[in-house]
């Protein structure tokens, strides 16, 4: 029950029922979140499957993959004293599924006893980069690989851990017997080694000099599969004494595993594929997998679970994942009122699917199964008389559903999200506040917005994941939206306005790009109204930049000294006009009568007399703290102009 992951990636579970398959094989995500998984192990019969991740994160499935939950450090660590996030790089579990062991690339490996709910720390050195993890079928012998540190041996549970070899090769890879009496270790770059004696002893076996990145072996060690980078993969019926190169191709491999009579084997390749072989590496099958940069495998005793490491998922193959969707709608050529939309689902696990299309200020609802693979088709009758066409279909590269809607005029694409967060599965942005300008690109954005700004809006994450959306565009209409997160990290947005003759619409992503932490694109579609300010109608786009926003009563919302609030007129140049003064949450200055109050959602709000008028006037906007800058609107009666909060002393182009 030994696997090995080598890097970030997504991990796919692969049930074969009753008989070994190497192909035909359709695979879909599981409801494990996105992560950026690093290992990857299961018990026995595959039903406890158990995954780590660079990120910290621990999650457990006890069916197989079907769900999945999440290790509580902060009530599961029984030790107190060691972080509860670890850059976790390999994990272990027993054929029982009840011991577990986790290793760190930090220099830790934790132990748990009760399937995971509750861990402790082990006696195992504490300065190591441990890199690879194995323990016997029933938990109490480990073996633990050092990068330049030596192999660790432990016969007690990881209570007491000595030195397997010295050597300060560069470890890449463990295994173990079932009773924990054979083990393997493979250097990158290096040999080899093997030990009948539980780690006491160890010899060099005849495998040549590569850079072996996994091995595997059958339950009684006598069977063993090793793979190399740039190399071959090498099969052993002697315990690992001698070793014959196979007649898989010459592959990148980076992962092995095998069933527990060593009849069933899985090698995985670094940007290629899987293989499979039923006959102890006789022959090899390339899988139905596709090409990718795959990293991890590991395999139940009877070889019926196979599970694979790619990118940051879960996926089982044949199957399907129910659960709740949200997406957009939108022809490629740009957004229309007429032919834009969300669309929402909830998927059963049976794929019978309930979904909702909002479409020019109706909702239509659509039913049908999902199939396997391909697509389905439901037909949607509009008050028009004109027939639109739902077209829906599995997406499991972004862990959603993709289709069109369609009508005899237009074809909108369909992309839609799986909502995989909730109390139990956090997303990572649980709790954060962000603000978020609509005003151009980052040049833009730092002189007060481009020409076709769309406006400036506060964004919230509770507890599961749930999206809070509230703003207010260029021409003062208020906009909110409730929507959640995806697992590709990313939010749709489609607010209908103006009576539904009109919709802010477009795709926010979470992201950790100093100094933005979440971005995107959004469409601002606008009817011709009777207003002064922007009486016309226009469809505007604009880039979208925002920064998690943090709100202390006492410290100012932006790291200023001294700042300015450039007031630029976009219809009369010549009208704008800057004040500098002294930054704080509440400033009240001289210059043009000046107010301004920030509030602790991040937003921010004042008035000014324009020179050469007497009226004071309003403006509002958000602080964005990830840039120190602060971005929103003068509320003229007649007129468009932005507001910009920046650094002094700044020189703003009234120009642009």
């Amino acid at each position: 029950m030994k696997f090995r992951l080598c890097s970030l990636f997504t991990v796919w579970a692969f049930w074969f029922g009753g008989s070994f398959m190497a192909g035909a094989q359709t695979w879909t995500p599981t409801s494990a979140p996105r992560q950026s998984w690093t290992s990857l192990a299961s018990s026995a019969d595959g039903k406890t499957l158990a995954a780590a991740s660079h990120d910290g994160s621990i999650f457990i499935s006890q069916d197989s993959g079907g769900k999945w939950i999440q290790v509580n450090w902060l009530s599961s660590i029984t030790t107190l004293g060691i972080a509860p996030s670890q850059e976790w790089t390999s994990i272990a579990v027993s054929a029982d599924g009840q011991t577990l062991a986790a290793a760190a690339q930090t220099g830790v490996i934790f132990i748990s006893a009760d399937g995971g709910k509750t861990w402790k720390t082990t006696g195992a050195p504490t300065n190591t980069a441990w890199l690879s993890l194995a323990s016997s079928a029933d938990g109490a012998r480990l073996v633990a690989a050092g990068n330049h540190s030596g192999i660790f041996v432990s016969v007690n549970g990881g209570q007491t851990w000595a030195p397997g070899t010295n050597s300060a090769d560069a470890w890449a890879a463990v295994s173990s017997s079932a009773d924990g009496a054979k083990l393997l270790a493979a250097a990158n770059p290096g040999q080899i080694f093997t030990s009948s004696d539980a780690g006491a002893t160890w010899v060099t076996s005849s495998a040549p000099v590569l850079s072996w990145t996994c091995v595997a072996g059958s339950a009684d060690g006598n069977k063993a599969v090793a793979g190399a980078a740039l190399g071959g993969l090498y099969l052993s019926t002697d315990a690992g004494t001698t070793w014959t190169k196979s007649s898989a191709p010459d592959e990148s491999w980076f992962a092995v595993a095998s069933s527990s009579d060593g009849s069933i084997l899985a090698a995985a390749a670094l940007y290629g594929g899987i293989y499979l072989s039923g006959d102890s590496g006789a022959t090899w099958t390339r899988s139905s997998a596709p090409t990718n940069a795959w990293s991890a495998l590991a395999c139940s005793a009877n070889g019926k679970v196979i599970a694979a490491a790619f990118n940051d998922l879960i996926y089982l193959p044949g199957g399907f994942i129910g659960g709740n969707y949200l997406g957009l709608f939108f022809e490629t050529n740009g957004a229309a009122l007429e032919s834009s939309g969300s669309f929402s689902a909830t998927v059963s696990s049976n794929r019978a699917y309930s979904a909702k299309v909002a479409l020019a200020g109706k909702t239509y609802r659509a039913s049908g199964l999902l199939p396997t693979n391909g697509p389905v088709t439901s037909l949607i009758n509009t008050p028009r008389g004109n027939p639109v066409k739902l077209t829906l279909q599995f997406d499991p590269e972004n862990d959603g559903l993709r289709g069109s809607v369609d009508s005899p005029n237009w074809s909108a694409p369909l992309l839609a999200g799986r909502l995989p967060y909730s109390r139990k599965t956090l997303a990572p942005q649980s709790g954060r506040k962000y603000t978020l300008a609509m005003a151009g690109d980052a040049g833009a954005l730092s002189l007060g917005g481009s020409q076709s700004s769309v406006g400036y809006a506060t964004l919230s994450v509770d507890i599961s994941g749930n999206v809070s959306f509230k703003g207010k565009l260029a021409d003062g209409t208020a906009v909110s939206q409730k929507t959640g997160i995806i697992s590709l990290q990313q939010s749709p947005l489609f607010a209908p306005l103006y009576g539904n003759k009109g919709f802010l619409l477009g795709w926010l992503n979470f992201a950790n790009a100093d100094p933005f932490d979440l971005n995107g694109s959004v469409t601002w579609v606008k009817p011709a109204q009777s207003s002064k300010v922007l009486p016309a109608a226009f469809t505007r786009e604009a880039d979208v930049l925002g920064s998690v926003f943090n709100y202390t009563n006492s410290i100012p919302a932006l790291g200023l000294k001294n700042s300015i609030a450039a007031m630029i007129n976009r219809t009369a140049p010549g009208q704008s006009f800057t004040n500098t003064f002294v930054f704080a949450n509440k400033v009240s200055d001289k210059t043009n009568k000046l107010t301004l109050t920030i509030s602790s959602a991040g937003t921010f709000k004042g008035s000014a007399i324009v020179p050469g008028s007497t009226k004071r006037i309003p403006f509002d906007g958000v602080v964005l703290q990830g840039t120190n800058l602060g971005f929103g609107y003068l509320r003229l009666s007649d007129q468009e102009a932005t507001v910009l909060l920046a650094p002094a002393p700044t020189i703003v182009s009234t120009n642009h």
